[in-house]
């Protein structure tokens, strides 16, 4: 959040194609795009406000960079509030950390005052320094923040960074690129077009070929006799919206695509949402690749990365965990790797110089030994690991595995839903077994 004043609302527009945020403790852990540290420093937040005041949210492990932030753009630390997360039945909620479990979250205060100033106007004492409130979905930080802010700045103009639509508040400016109708979507009613009656979450939902908009559900399809190859068999087994990150609509062009991704078999990149599929639409300079005498396959779930290797290692450069992509091992310092962007920068950083050596790592790292079981929580899983497709750092043991342990309470990322991959040394033996 950013209160402002005695600024050009103009100069706000450089951040309207702003992704996301990750000063969060495991970037990985989130269902969302994310900036890397770096390029949240590299964001000129300083054009929104001449003097004003900043809250900014971190937790522990990024507080330094937290305060590299305020500092870049111009504010002094003045304060902080913490946030203590409450889980169901008014429980403490308990998070992983390295030292302590962690229940909080903390929002930082900064402050900048233009020279011309003598004082700034604010009321002060309209709260504590603690909220107790529950964790909700997707980074949903708690609304008694809003009340603190309207209260301390009656009247001010007032602008948050990486908003969505439940951030849209009157009186103040939201910016984020999860805003709009596209985004407002809790779950599709799919009424089975031959006995009328809505297609229930977690039944399979049989999509025509080659008939747009036509669906039937699992009886229909049954005592129709209808051909497996005129259908999609579609799992139904989610009611949030899936982003397809990495993937663009090549008839829409919407970027990412969202909910089901049709990708053909016979064209190496060529996907479209479910409208584009059901009107054929084939953009002209890509007619001479693909037909509408093609086959598709449906995509429900996205592919984690987009189907990029995922190196579980932290770049140096930037500190984006875990790298996509190329990773790029230095042979002359330890435990020393950057990520493409990094490499192509030519960073220098404590001890690693430019003209080191640098390996490059195409595949990712297939041993096990030293991965975490986010069920049981012993540190060294031995046997098979069953690695999320969905999460980016959720794994599980065998015994949690087969006996379907729940994820912890402050893992809010994993869902029921998600299948897991079998991992096994060198192997990796898909699970599509729908999770759960």
């Amino acid at each position: 959040f950013i209160y402002y004043t005695r600024k050009n609302v103009n100069s706000i527009n450089i951040f309207r194609r702003v992704r996301g945020s990750s000063l969060d403790e495991k970037g990985c852990r989130v269902q969302y795009n994310t900036l890397s540290n770096e390029e949240i420093l590299d964001l000129d937040v300083s054009l929104l406000s001449d003097s004003g005041f900043c809250f900014l949210w971190t937790i522990n492990s990024q507080l330094q960079v937290a305060f590299e932030c305020l500092n870049k753009w111009g504010y002094s630390y003045i304060d902080r509030i913490t946030w203590v997360k409450k889980a169901v039945h008014n429980h403490i909620s308990l998070g992983q950390g390295y030292y302590f479990l962690h229940s909080s979250e903390m929002c930082l205060v900064g402050v900048k005052k233009a020279s011309w100033q003598k004082a700034l106007e604010f009321i002060s004492k309209v709260n504590n320094d603690l909220i107790f409130a529950e964790t909700r979905k997707k980074s949903q930080k708690p609304e008694q923040l809003y009340y603190i802010v309207e209260r301390m700045f009656p009247g001010a103009r007032k602008v948050e960074l990486f908003g969505r639509n439940h951030n849209i508040r009157r009186g103040w400016l939201t910016l984020g690129n999860q805003l709009g109708k596209d985004f407002d979507w809790d779950s599709d009613h799919i009424v089975c077009d031959d006995c009328g009656n809505v297609i229930p979450l977690e039944q399979k939902r049989y999509k025509a070929r080659y008939v747009a908009n036509r669906d039937i559900c699992s009886a229909c399809f049954v005592s129709n006799k209808e051909r497996e190859k005129d259908y999609y068999e579609l799992l139904n087994i989610t009611d949030e919206m899936m982003f397809h990150d990495y993937y663009e609509c090549n008839g829409c062009k919407t970027r990412p695509l969202w909910g089901t991704r049709f990708t053909c078999l016979q064209c190496p990149d060529f996907d479209v949402c479910e409208e584009c599929h059901d009107k054929r639409i084939v953009p002209e300079e890509l007619r001479f690749m693909h037909d509408s005498s093609h086959t598709f396959k449906a995509v429900e779930l996205p592919q984690l990365a987009g189907g990029l290797p995922i190196h579980r290692f932290r770049c140096l450069g930037c500190e984006r965990f875990p790298i996509i992509g190329y990773r790029f091992r230095c042979t002359q310092c330890n435990n020393t790797n950057f990520c493409q962007k990094c490499f192509f920068k030519q960073i220098e950083i404590r001890d690693h110089k430019t003209d080191h050596d640098l390996e490059l790592i195409l595949e990712p790292h297939r041993e096990h030994s030293w991965v975490t079981c986010d069920g049981c929580g012993v540190k060294t899983i031995v046997g098979n690991r069953y690695k999320c497709n969905s999460c980016f750092n959720y794994d599980l043991c065998e015994n949690c595995y087969v006996s379907k342990v729940p994820p912890p309470p402050s893992y809010i990322s994993h869902k029921p839903t998600h299948t897991f991959t079998r991992m096994m040394g060198d192997e990796d033996v898909p699970r599509d077994d729908g999770g759960y």
